[in-house]
């Protein structure tokens, strides 16, 4: 399948399924040589939702040249095939999180990254349309002794609400946080060693 036009703005197109996947073709010898690829073109022009086509199918040379059945004498069982195209609203999506000051009394956390701050999405609009942000869950609890950075990673389709697909060839999140090991030290002295100014 190949598409031409493009859909209304902020749809994309996922997937196209045709409903005869075989072509039976009659020709002879030296045409059928020539043929490369079949293929047939949907029109996506202004699509905002699934939908069914009829269109015909097109046979290729080895340069991409279209052949003409009539006139090479080859003959198509079916010259059409209906296919039914899924057709999605994609939308990006910001990533946020909260972060403690400390993850423990001596465990402080002084600075933070993550590897992605939006990720493409698609699925129906009438879901889309609610959702903004996408929020890591994050649990520091086994974290309180850490004293080098901590990675958490995040599968991005496990964020995801039931409907909305990953549309980005990114499948985890990581965040990086950077930690700082604070000791406490007990300083003791004999009283008489200490003396007192006036000031």
């Amino acid at each position: 399948v190949e598409y031409t036009g493009q859909p209304e703005e902020n749809y994309v197109v996922t997937g196209t399924q045709l409903e005869s996947s075989i072509v039976k073709i009659k020709a002879p010898r030296s045409q059928m040589d020539k043929i490369k690829n079949v293929v047939t073109y949907v029109d996506l022009t202004g699509r905002n939702d699934d939908f069914t086509s009829t269109t015909e199918i097109e046979l290729l040379d080895i340069y991409g040249k279209e052949i003409d059945v009539k006139e090479k004498e080859i003959e198509l069982e079916n010259s059409t095939v209906k296919s039914t195209s899924t057709v999605f609203f994609k939308k990006e999506l910001t990533i946020v999180y909260e972060l403690p000051d400390a993850i423990d009394y001596n465990t402080l956390i002084s600075g933070h990254s993550i590897s992605v701050d939006k990720i493409a999405v698609v699925g129906r609009k009438a879901i889309l349309d609610g959702i903004e942000k996408i929020e890591l869950p994050i649990d520091l609890d086994e974290y309180r002794d850490a004293e080098d950075n901590i990675e958490l990673k995040f599968a991005v389709n496990s964020l995801l609400a039931e409907g909305i697909y990953n549309y980005t060839s990114v499948e985890e999140i990581v965040l990086t946080i950077n930690v700082n090991q604070q000791y406490d030290r007990l300083i003791t002295t004999k009283v008489k060693n200490i003396s007192i100014s006036n000031i």
